[in-house]
C-alpha cells in the first residue's frame, strides 16, 4: 500500500432505517459498506478483506500484505479481496518496512509499501479475516477483539498444512536466513489462502 496514504479511518455519511451507510478509508481504497443498527457488516457484502498482524508491522505482516496482494492481483482478484496490515503495537508507528526485510523481498519481486500501525477496534468490524503470525499475536488480538466481534482470527500458518511450523518466526533480531523463511514461509500460506477465499465465495 502506498506509504504517503494517512492512516485508515471511517466515517458516518448517512442513515437508512436502522441501517448505516459508512464510508471507510482503507489506503487507498475507499469503500461504502452497508452496517446493520449493531454496526456490523451485512452479509450481503461480498467483499473479502484480509488483515495481516505480527508485532510491530515492520517484517513478517508487511511481507504477508505484499505478497498475498501479488497473488491476488495475478488471480485478477484485487476488485473483490482488499489487503492490508498491522501490528499489536505502536512502537514502530509510521515508519516504513524493516530495510532488510524490503530488500530480501524486494530480490523475489515484491515491493514492501506499507507503513506501520497499530490494530484499531475499527478493524475487528471492517476486516472479514485477520491473520496472525504468531501465537503471541494471535493471543494479543483476542484480548483486543470486542465481546460481539465475528471476524475469523487465525494463524496465517494455519491454513498451510505443508508448513514445517504454526508459526510465522520473527526475523528482526535474526540474520539473511530469517528473512529468507519469513518469505518461503509466507508465499506457500498465500497460495493457500486464496483457494481457501476462493472456496469461500
Amino acid at each position: 500500500m502506498g506509504g504517503d496514504i494517512t492512516p485508515k479511518s471511517h466515517e458516518r455519511t448517512s442513515r437508512k432505517g436502522g441501517n448505516l451507510i459508512v464510508k471507510i478509508n482503507r489506503n487507498q481504497y475507499l469503500d461504502y459498506v452497508l452496517f446493520d443498527s449493531e454496526h456490523k457488516i451485512r452479509h450481503g457484502d461480498s467483499m473479502k478483506r484480509v488483515l495481516f498482524v505480527c508485532l510491530g508491522n515492520i517484517c513478517r505482516s508487511p511481507t504477508a500484505e505484499a505478497v498475498f496482494k501479488d497473488r491476488v492481483e495475478s488471480a485478477g482478484l484485487e476488485d473483490s479481496i482488499k489487503i492490508d496490515s498491522a501490528g499489536t503495537i505502536a512502537a514502530h508507528a509510521g515508519h516504513p518496512a524493516d530495510s532488510r526485510m524490503s530488500t530480501h523481498a524486494s530480490a523475489r519481486g515484491y515491493e514492501l509499501t506499507s507503513i506501520s500501525r497499530k490494530v484499531t477496534l475499527d478493524d475487528f468490524t471492517f476486516f472479514t479475516h485477520i491473520y496472525a503470525m504468531d501465537k503471541q499475536n494471535l493471543s494479543d488480538l483476542k484480548a483486543m477483539a470486542p465481546n460481539d466481534s465475528t471476524v475469523e482470527l487465525e494463524l496465517f500458518l494455519s491454513l498451510d498444512s505443508s508448513a514445517s511450523s504454526v508459526e510465522v518466526p520473527d526475523p528482526y533480531y535474526g540474520g539473511a536466513h530469517g528473512f529468507e523463511t519469513v518469505l518461503d514461509l509466507i508465499e506457500s500460506a498465500s497460495d493457500c489462502l486464496l483457494a481457501h477465499l476462493r472456496e469461500e465465495t
